[in-house]
């Protein structure tokens, strides 16, 4: 008999495939959104206060997508707050009170920005961390306190670090590509030389399946990609021929890219562009016998399929 799963932030980019895939293999579906919507559950605003009985009943394994990843127009003592109350304060809230309902297993997906902010060699899962932001930090903190949780209280803890997941519909600068490579003109970057690694978001909803029932997950850190590294020049020219755009790569140098950058406002988001963020898989592949179920190729060709 399959389990009954709760995912949080089900209507999200990655809640909907993961909720997508495990209602395909035959897990009931307990699906958690922050608004009231039909087919959902509506727990409100995730903090200290919010109260998951009547979610967690009968639930055997909770899947953690939900966060603050971003929050705008707020000083930056009030976003580091915001982080805190709902990724760390929240979580625990939620973890705690699975243990207490009786779940079995507590999948918290975090960020590889907990070990940093760029690599000069591939990420470890048993690297120190260096979260370098209220984003990252708060994830960090909510990692310690799920593991405090799970010695106390049996409360089997699993914590992913993704890289930038993408897909079709995904948001940020991924999704920001995707209406770049859309418009057709010519894009200046073409020389771009780094190394990246990704994750197709079906290779990730895969890979946290495999994590609500494989006996070596527990109280384990796993860092996850498509096991391909490439350039962001790569990536652009993949998300091209995938589109079936012609449009050409210009070889602008990145210190000229970074300076229009900066002039725009944007120089963050080159400087994500640019630099090397690697991560080492060999643990995760040879702990939980997992590898990714697409290539890179074939999750960024997913990018353009019609629904």
């Amino acid at each position: 008999m399959k389990k009954t799963v709760c995912v949080t932030g089900a209507t999200g980019f990655i809640g909907k495939t993961v909720c997508n895939l495990l209602s395909c293999r035959g897990y009931r579906l307990v699906k958690v959104s922050r608004n009231k919507l039909s087919g959902y559950l509506s727990i409100g605003d995730i903090d200290e206060q919010s109260d998951w009985s009547n979610v967690l009943d009968g639930v055997d394994c909770v899947i953690h997508l939900a966060s603050k990843a971003h929050v705008f127009d707020k000083g930056l003592s009030e976003t580091k707050e915001t982080f805190f109350q709902v990724n760390v304060v929240g979580t625990v809230n939620l973890a705690r009170q699975a243990a207490n309902s009786g779940v079995r297993r507590f999948i918290f997906i975090s960020s590889i920005g907990v070990n940093g902010s760029s690599s000069t060699v591939p990420f470890l899962y048993s690297d120190k961390p260096s979260p370098y932001d209220a984003y990252t930090q708060s994830k960090y903190k909510a990692e310690k306190k799920l593991l405090e949780i799970a010695k106390k209280t049996g409360l089997e803890v699993v914590i992913i670090r993704p890289p930038l997941v993408y897909g079709k519909n995904a948001p940020g600068n991924f999704g920001s590509l995707i209406k770049l490579v859309n418009l057709n003109i010519p894009l200046p970057f073409g020389a771009i030389y780094n190394r990246r690694s990704f994750i197709g978001v079906d290779n990730l909803a895969d890979f946290i399946s495999v994590c609500m029932e494989h006996p070596l997950a527990v109280d384990k850190v796993f860092l996850v990609s498509d096991d391909h590294d490439v350039s962001t020049t790569e990536l652009i020219d993949c998300l091209i021929k995938s589109s079936g755009n012609n449009q050409c790569l210009i070889a602008v140098n990145i210190f000229l890219l970074r300076f229009v950058a900066s002039l725009i406002g944007k120089a963050s988001s080159i400087d994500k562009m640019v630099c090397d963020l690697q991560v080492d898989i060999d643990y995760t592949k040879k702990t939980l016998k997992w590898n990714p179920a697409l290539s890179f190729q074939e999750g960024v060709q997913r990018c353009f399929l019609d629904d």
